[in-house]
């Protein structure tokens, strides 16, 4: 069933399930396109921090613009600018996220503290444009949803980034590098996926 939207227009609403699940495959293949990313940029030599910011960029492009589909999907006011919008968001969230860890050094806990708060601030920052490129003009959103939504990205990312590197590190210790990484990113998905999900849910309810 639809939901009466703006001036009497029927908007169709998903239900929960479908929009976490959604997100997560959205960030799952977010995550396929990366690593294929990292793949590409090895094969040129490209250094570290650079090859590092090319991929989770990518990798943010791409989750960003699942949420701007599963927008688009509830409620067909969602224009492709938006959606474009949001991807340029999330690449650039990411990316700002991951610029810190190059400008430290330290022990594994240090660093996790250190990944956990910058990327839960740039998470924040992302989540703080977010809201209103996607509420901005088909709806305005109750304060309390807004708040709420940005504060379940700032937490999902910064979790899905510390936890899936301190996971990675300790999976290191008894499996392969090469199998190690994919599960930890797993997680990470699953983290920022359900999420990203919650919080647009928390949107759409607006």
């Amino acid at each position: 069933m639809g939901d009466l939207g703006i001036a009497g227009e029927v908007v169709n609403r998903p239900g929960t399930g479908a929009i976490l699940l959604g997100s997560i495959l959205g960030w799952g293949v977010a995550a396929l396109l990366g690593f294929a990313a990292a793949w590409v940029v090895r094969i040129f030599g490209v250094p570290n921090m650079p090859a590092a910011l090319i991929t989770i960029g990518v990798a943010g492009f791409v989750g960003g613009g699942s949420h701007g589909l599963l927008l688009r999907g509830a409620d067909d006011r969602i224009s492709w600018r938006q959606i474009l919008l949001l991807s340029s968001v999330w690449c650039l969230t990411c990316m700002g996220g991951v610029t810190p860890l190059f400008l430290m050094t330290g022990t594994i806990w240090k660093m996790a503290v250190v990944t956990l708060t910058s990327f839960g601030v740039f998470g924040a920052l992302g989540g703080m444009v977010t809201v209103p490129v996607i509420c901005s003009p088909v709806r305005s959103p109750r304060f309390g949803h807004a708040v709420s939504a940005v504060l379940i990205w700032t937490v999902s990312l910064a979790l899905a980034a510390a936890g899936s590197d301190l996971l990675g590190e300790g999976l290191q210790r008894l499996l392969s590098s090469a199998i190690a990484w994919p599960l930890a990113t797993t997680v990470a998905v699953l983290v920022i996926g359900s999420g990203s999900g919650f919080a647009l849910i928390r949107l759409l309810k607006s």
